[in-house]
C-alpha cells in the first residue's frame, strides 16, 4: 500500500525509477527481458518491478503491473532486448 500526501497522492519511494513512458510497454520490457534471462528472479519479477519503478510519480503494486493492457509497440521493445548484448 502506497503512503500518500496530505491530498491523497501516492509517494513516491525514495531511489525508484519513475517510468514516463507507457506503462504497457514497461509491462512488455519486463516480460520480455525475465524470458531472455536479464532477469533472473521470473517468479517474483512484478513485485520487484513496482519495488523499482513509479509510473508518472505514481506507486503502483505487483497486480496493477501484470494485469496492465497489452502494448501495441511490442515488437519493438522484443527487438531493443534482442539487441542487447549481455
Amino acid at each position: 500500500v502506497a503512503t500518500r500526501d496530505a491530498y491523497g497522492k501516492a509517494l513516491v519511494k525514495l531511489g525508484q525509477i519513475n517510468w514516463i513512458g507507457k506503462f504497457g510497454n514497461l509491462q512488455t520490457l519486463i516480460k520480455h527481458s525475465s524470458k531472455v534471462g536479464f532477469i533472473k528472479n521470473e517468479r517474483n519479477k512484478w513485485e520487484i518491478t513496482s519495488n523499482i519503478f513509479s509510473n508518472n510519480d505514481i506507486e503502483f503494486d505487483k497486480d496493477t503491473i501484470r494485469n496492465t493492457k497489452k502494448t501495441t509497440e511490442e515488437n519493438n521493445i522484443i527487438d531493443i532486448i534482442k539487441n542487447l548484448n549481455f
